[in-house]
């Protein structure tokens, strides 16, 4: 029990002493330099508009970006819904699934707005509830994926 107390405030005094004094929170790097989408589909809307005219008509331009920008939140987390019921046993259900995707998208997009807050990255990436949408539907069909593999391989042993 004393090592549970211990650990958070070895870690606690490890930053304090070590980075707290090269990071310096600047709210107006914040206002510069970030934005946020709490809209479904808002951003997903407006990137599908902006292709049809900076592709210029080229479909295959279009597709390229729509493989880029969609399919890449997509497949970040595809793995994640097929090995995480092989390594943790207690993720069997496509309920459980959802929400180990839905948790690990947000620290993502939580991790974005902290980068911004700590100087260390000036980007202004955006924290997008579209990212966390397609992130977690990546992980659940991730989930049926390891599922229907899973069946498949009992049904022929």
């Amino acid at each position: 029990m004393l090592f549970y107390i211990k650990s958070p405030c070895l870690g606690i005094s490890i930053y304090w002493i070590s980075i707290k004094p090269y990071t310096k929170i600047n709210l107006n790097i914040l206002k510069q330099h970030f934005s946020y989408n709490l809209q479904p589909f808002k951003q997903l809307t407006y990137q599908l508009e902006r292709m049809e005219i900076e592709s210029g008509g080229s479909k295959l331009f279009r597709i390229k970006l729509i493989l880029r920008n969609f399919g890449g939140n997509f497949i970040l987390l595809l793995p994640l819904g097929m090995f995480s019921p092989m390594i943790f046993k207690k993720v069997n259900t496509i309920f459980k699934a959802l929400l180990l995707g839905f948790l690990t998208s947000l620290a993502i997009e939580l991790t974005e707005i902290l980068e911004v807050l700590l100087n260390i990255s000036r980007w202004g990436i955006a924290f997008d509830i579209d990212d966390i949408i397609l992130n977690t539907l990546g992980a659940a069909i991730g989930y049926l994926v390891y599922k229907i593999f899973a069946t498949l391989l009992q049904k022929f042993k």
